[in-house]
């Protein structure tokens, strides 16, 4: 018995609700740390940015669970209880700040699958609008500190009479007010308190409401486009799917794609979508429904010496016992629809693998590797007389890998995936809730008989275009031949895809630049003929004697004056083992190389025999 005559839960009840809350936080705090840190090396993308604040707000809420038994008033007699009215207004504080500030950034997760899924945008719809997004973070921050910060400072978070060991919007002693019976209110007056904690939780139920009106928006234009796939598929006009791959022809397209075609195919990554907000709305609405439900059984259906006599009581105590398990849990949930997706990709490529080790290679791998490795893969070569290498399943399936650690990757990975499983064809990928854009108007007319290989593909990466720092990005177009001085090997062609749509072709030596979209001075490969003879000896001068300050800079590298200008038809892979059989290379003895070759011509024009 407290010393205001009011009941208290016995040690053998309360301890327990202490111990499971304080697990119930450390483990939210632990996933919510996860986000933290996943989400910030993504940070250039909005969904990251808005999981990075729910994961602050997430830490906050669940830091002052943890260490609200201890700040509850050692007055009130509770084990464990060592604080006072200001600790426990401080640890009060920081829960509903965290609560309200998460309610408003899930409404705003919920808003932007809908943009996204429903209004088709893009990640750079959203870039473009940048300014808003600031100034949204901005308001809901504000909105939900300032909602908070009078309740402290007129002294209206105490310790609650339902649920002892929490500090929230409360009067005190409980049961405290103007009536006859009653005690004086000694810290706030009843009637503000009933202001404050109306207006506290209607922003947190329209914020409740946005959200759950947008995931049920996303849900039925999912659920519609099934239905008008499955309608179309009765009828014949759409190939069934027995892997419920993505189809070879819908490579290129977009989410808005799907609102304007006669003919909707079945789409994996809309049902992802749709799944992940459903998620990340469920989970949100477990963190708001018990506090919820405790406001409405107080204040509404019984007055606080009724809640005295019956907490204690098993039905009533099993609902504390729920609080406390369920209501902290955020940030843990949230991290494993965070990570969801990544994880199938890693139990598809190796079922036998443990769960420690697969979420130890989802938190701690390099999301930025593949940048890294597309930059790299610029200047990688491949000799002449080997095979491009196409990728194999476990390459395949790695590379999916580092590309969905969250939705907002989802759409790459299943692009590739069905790129290998339906044609063989590979593209850059595009935005992270669109599907990927893989082609371009000028690539589909120049090489819509012959795609390039996935291995060409690889290349594909965002890069400065010189002189004016435009970002451009490099699309192969045919094969060329390109020469370090040791051997023949295959890389991409200059041919870079501008902002616009446009293309540009950068030349060999000769410094010749090509307008964009000229398809008169498109570099087009012959029907079996290189485009200049190897054997050339104006080449092999050109090689030796670098006069050039452009050619000495880059060095062997520069190679023969045939570099950028050598095509081979498309799908053609020459083998340097056959060397002689190439028409335009006759002077070529076989299995002999670049190298091998000038070293013979020098040696044959000063008379040596070698």
């Amino acid at each position: 018995m407290a010393e205001w005559g009011y009941k208290l839960l016995s040690d053998a009840q309360y301890i327990p609700l202490v111990v499971v809350g304080s697990i119930s936080s450390t483990l939210s705090l632990v996933g919510s740390g996860c986000i933290l840190f996943m989400s910030y090396r993504q940070r250039s993308k909005v969904l990251h940015r808005l999981l990075f604040a729910l994961s602050l707000a997430d830490m906050a809420q669940s830091s002052a669970n943890l260490f609200m038994p201890y700040a509850i008033p050692s007055s009130i007699g509770l084990p464990g209880a060592v604080g006072n009215h200001v600790t426990c207004t401080a640890a009060g504080f920081f829960v509903m700040f965290g609560l309200q500030w998460g309610g408003c950034l899930n409404a705003l997760i919920s808003l932007y699958f809908y943009l996204s899924v429903v209004r088709s945008w893009r990640e750079h719809d959203f870039t473009r609008r940048i300014r808003m997004e600031i100034a949204t973070h901005v308001f809901v921050f504000l909105l939900a500190f300032g909602l908070n910060f009078f309740p402290a400072v007129y002294q209206m978070i105490n310790p609650y009479e339902y649920i002892n060991n929490l500090c929230i919007l409360s009067s005190f002693p409980w049961n405290c007010g103007t009536e006859e019976g009653q005690l004086p209110c000694e810290r706030s007056s009843q009637e503000e308190l009933d202001k404050y904690t109306q207006a506290h939780f209607l922003v947190v139920v329209i914020f409740t409401i946005i959200a759950f009106a947008c995931t049920c928006r996303v849900w039925y234009h999912v659920h519609s486009i099934r239905k008008r796939s499955a309608s179309y598929t009765s009828f014949g006009s759409l190939p069934a799917s027995s892997d419920n791959s993505i189809p070879a022809s819908s490579h290129g397209t977009t989410l808005s794609n799907h609102k304007k075609s006669s003919s909707p195919a079945p789409d994996p990554i809309l049902r992802q979508v749709c799944t992940q907000a459903i998620l990340y709305f469920l989970v949100y609405f477990n963190t708001f429904i018990w506090p919820f439900i405790g406001q409405i059984l107080v204040n509404s259906l019984l007055t606080a010496a009724e809640v005295q006599e019956k907490k204690t009581e098993p039905g009533w105590y099993a609902l504390q016992f729920l609080f406390w398990t369920l209501n902290p849990l955020g940030g843990f949930f949230n991290f494993f629809v965070y990570t969801r997706l990544r994880v199938q990709q890693l139990r598809r490529l190796d079922p036998e693998r443990s769960l420690y080790s697969v979420y130890r290679e989802v938190i701690f791998s390099n999301y930025v590797s593949q940048r890294s490795s597309r930059r790299n893969s610029k200047n990688a070569t491949t000799p002449l007389n080997e095979a491009p290498q196409q990728p194999t399943a476990a390459i395949h399936i790695h590379h999916v890998m580092e590309h969905s650690s969250s939705f907002a990757s989802f759409a790459e990975a299943k692009e590739e995936e069905a790129g290998v499983q339906g044609d063989n064809y590979c593209g850059a990928a595009g935005s992270a809730l669109a599907m990927p854009r893989l082609s371009t108007e000028s690539h589909s007319n120049h090489h819509s008989a012959n795609r390039p290989s996935c291995a060409s593909f690889e290349a594909v990466q965002e890069e400065p275009n010189g002189e004016d720092g435009d970002t451009t990005t490099a699309t192969p177009s045919t094969e060329g031949i390109h020469t370090n001085g040791n051997a023949v090997r295959q890389t991409r062609s200059d041919t870079f895809e501008n902002e616009d749509g446009g293309t540009r072709v950068e030349a060999g030596e000769d410094g010749n630049k090509r307008g964009d979209n000229d398809d008169s001075q498109m570099p087009q490969p012959s029907d079996g003929a290189i485009s200049k003879d190897l054997t050339d000896p104006s080449s092999i001068a050109r090689l030796q004697n670098k006069e050039d300050g452009k050619e000495e800079e880059r060095g062997d590298d520069v190679g023969l004056n045939s570099i950028s200008e050598t095509h081979v038809p498309s799908g053609e892979i020459p083998d340097n083992s056959h060397a002689a059989n190439l028409p335009g290379i006759s002077g070529f003895v076989a299995g002999e190389n670049v190298q091998q070759h000038k070293e013979r011509l020098e040696h044959a024009s000063s008379g040596d025999n070698p």
